[in-house]
């Protein structure tokens, strides 16, 4: 696995945990829902990338992922559209988040234009 993919799945863990820890104590039964989705969402596609099967054609995207670099400090995050491309995908009732194809939901998280209705 790439470093950039390495520390996209790390960050992207981080934020699968957080999701599931937010929807533990969301007193909205739906925003706990759309949260529990969006967690699972976000674990099975840390899966692939530690899998090392992710797709060759988002290599590019992975190494532009760093949203901040300030002297020392490095910080990776979500691009606004990624952020709103998985709250689509996780509030979507035909997408089964166990089922979805995941470098969907990546390319949808790096923000890459795929084609389909989550871009």
């Amino acid at each position: 696995m790439s470093p950039a993919w390495k520390r996209i799945a790390d960050e992207l863990q981080a934020v699968a945990d957080d999701r599931a820890l937010a929807a533990s104590n969301e007193p909205d039964a739906s925003e706990a829902r759309l949260l529990e989705r969006e967690a699972v969402l976000l674990g099975r596609t840390v899966m692939l990338l530690r899998s090392g099967t992710a797709p060759a054609s988002l290599a590019l995207a992975a190494s532009d992922a760093v949203v901040v670099s300030t002297d020392d400090l490095l910080v990776w995050g979500m691009p606004h559209d990624g952020e709103h491309a998985l709250r689509r995908l996780a509030d979507d009732p035909n997408v089964d988040v166990h089922q979805i194809d995941t470098g969907l939901v990546l390319a949808a998280l790096l923000g890459t234009p795929p084609s389909g209705p989550y871009a």
